[in-house]
């Protein structure tokens, strides 16, 4: 039986492994080093950049207007293409999600560096689309306080 187990996890490794690397493929020496920045403490922050952009306001409002374009502008400068989802089947990219939106930066930061990367790389894919959907009444007037009209 263990044998059977051995060979399991071989392979559950080498398709993680081959799922990252897919993930990770045509990224710059750059964009890399923006991913391994987002789970070191940032003074200026007082946590880390991955903290502040995975802490979204409960609502969107017009005092959060500000925060959220700043979020979408930080997520946006580490330019993840936008292909980057269909590089895997979506319940393996939306595993690599999960597993990053519910890891704390510490836990983040034990990870391989190559799972490290392929992680936060769909979670920004993730994060980007989450920041940008709460945008879209404000586009159409909808956080301004006199356009209490529907945004149909």
């Amino acid at each position: 039986m263990a044998v059977i187990e051995r060979t399991g996890a071989t392979g559950r490794a080498r398709a993680c492994k081959r799922a990252a690397d897919a993930l990770l493929a045509g990224l710059t020496d750059e964009q890399l080093a923006k991913l391994d920045r987002l789970p070191v403490v940032d003074p200026e922050l007082g946590g880390t950049p991955l903290a502040w952009l995975k802490a979204m306001p409960s609502a969107p409002k017009a005092g959060h207007v500000r925060d959220l374009l700043g979020k979408l502008q930080a997520v946006r400068a580490v330019g993840i293409p936008s292909d980057i989802a269909s590089r895997l089947p979506e319940i393996r990219f939306r595993q690599f999600v999960r597993e990053g939106q519910a890891s704390p930066a510490y836990l983040l930061g034990r990870y391989t560096t190559h799972r490290r990367r392929a992680t936060l790389v769909a979670v920004l894919f993730d994060l980007e689309s989450r920041l940008s959907d709460p945008m879209l009444p404000c586009r159409r007037g909808g956080c301004h306080p006199a356009a209490a009209r529907p945004a149909c």
